[in-house]
């Protein structure tokens, strides 16, 4: 009995006109939306922001909008982002948190954003579903605990 050597089997799927088109597509919308959101922020500064400062924050936010953009483009086009060029920010772009003003009111809490990354043991472990709504103690589940620790 021969034995056949079978070709290599190339796993990764071709692209079609309409896959790219789909991309396209969804990276012109999220473009879209960051831009708006952007707008929005810069927009709901209040009148005790110096005209100074607005400016450099529109300016920040349309820098951040460029990035986006280009790693929305370089997505498209199946290009990985290189994580030995990312790098830390500089020493003065980091605002320890003691030297954080102290605020009396609680409405700048409504432009509160949290980003809570979990990764770890979880799906290694057996769990299946979101892990954030494991039950972990009294009825609260994870998620329950990281709100209630914000709060």
């Amino acid at each position: 009995m021969s034995s056949l050597s079978l070709p290599p089997v190339n796993l990764k799927h071709p692209q079609t006109l309409s896959s790219v088109d789909f991309q396209n597509a969804t990276s012109a919308i999220a473009a879209k939306t960051m831009r708006s959101e952007l707008n929005k922020m810069i927009h709901s500064l209040g009148p005790e922001v110096s005209e100074g400062q607005r400016k450099a924050f529109k300016n920040e936010m349309d820098n951040f909008y460029h990035m986006f953009t280009r790693y929305l483009a370089d997505r498209s086009k199946g290009v990985e982002l290189d994580w030995d060029k990312v790098k830390e920010p500089r020493p003065e772009q980091i605002i320890p948190y003691k030297k954080l003003a102290v605020c009396e009111t609680t409405e700048i809490l409504d432009k509160l954003a949290v980003l809570k990354l979990n990764g770890g043991l979880g799906t290694t472990m057996g769990c299946v579903g979101p892990k954030s709504a494991i039950e972990v103690r009294d009825g609260m589940t994870f998620l329950d605990l990281s709100v209630r620790q914000i709060e």
